[in-house]
């Protein structure tokens, strides 16, 4: 059973040093909180089985737009992202254009590619 825990912006770092260490995650996602407004932010974990498997970043005036969303490599294709999905109403994403993956996820779960203003991105909304 997927279960999303409140945390904060300090949590969500702390967590992603440590699964860069213990996981040997790439040190990617510890760059990546640089454009994240804390008061602006809604931020859960992701649990799995009484493990923290992931994290989810929402927008907190506007809580269907995901600002992102992480699942560790080794959970992925088991379907936590989609039960993300099913227990939080988002309704808009967005991810870098050469992330194959995120838009196939994406995809795969009912979103449709729009025109992003952004050059490097490429928007999804919810079909």
């Amino acid at each position: 059973m997927i279960k999303l825990i409140l945390t904060n912006l300090h949590g969500i770092k702390d967590y992603c040093f440590s699964i860069t260490t213990v996981f040997n995650e790439d040190h990617y996602y510890l760059r990546t909180f640089d454009d994240i407004n804390e008061s602006l932010s809604i931020y859960y974990f992701i649990e799995f089985g009484e493990v923290i498997v992931g994290y989810l970043v929402l927008y907190k005036f506007n809580t269907e737009v995901c600002k992102r969303i992480f699942v560790l490599e080794s959970m992925r294709g088991i379907g936590i992202g989609s039960e993300v999905f099913k227990q939080v109403n988002i309704k808009s994403l967005s991810c870098y254009k050469d992330n194959d993956l995120a838009i196939s996820f994406y995809l795969k779960n009912g979103f449709e590619m729009k025109e992003s203003s952004q050059m490097h991105l490429v928007r999804f909304e919810k079909i």
